[in-house]
């Protein structure tokens, strides 16, 4: 079941989404990965996603009943500038303590899709 949603440029914020016996609260999903929920195909669908202790669950990939797996694709270049951005800002005022989080969140997505790219996930934008 998917719950309400409202969609931004880059991702679209669930309020729930139930999967069997499981809910998400606020669940994130890039619109990549966002075309292929569809709750009236026949079989199960099976969704990859993290939870840090700061954020809402990301997803980061999905297997349709048909056997096809997608995954995000995101740029580690940018991740890691970030989080070298917001190091070098910590001195500054504690503006770099803004940016970490998203930082740290930015380079888990990057690293659970790159573990389900060895899979055999395809990467989509």
């Amino acid at each position: 079941m998917l719950g309400e949603h409202f969609s931004t440029t880059y991702q679209c914020n669930y309020t729930l989404i139930k999967i069997g016996e499981n809910i998400l609260q606020k669940p994130i999903v890039p619109l990549s990965i966002n075309n292929f929920l569809d709750v009236h195909d026949g079989g199960d669908t099976n969704i990859y996603y993290i939870k840090l202790f700061f954020t809402n669950p990301i997803f980061v990939g999905i297997e349709t009943p048909y056997g096809d797996k997608y995954c995000t694709k995101r740029n580690i270049l940018m991740s890691l500038f970030l989080l070298l951005g917001s190091i070098f800002l910590v001195p500054f005022l504690g503006f770099g303590l803004l940016f970490l989080p998203s930082a740290f969140s930015s380079l888990a997505i990057d690293c659970a899709a790159a573990e389900l790219r060895g899979k055999g996930f395809q990467p989509i934008k």
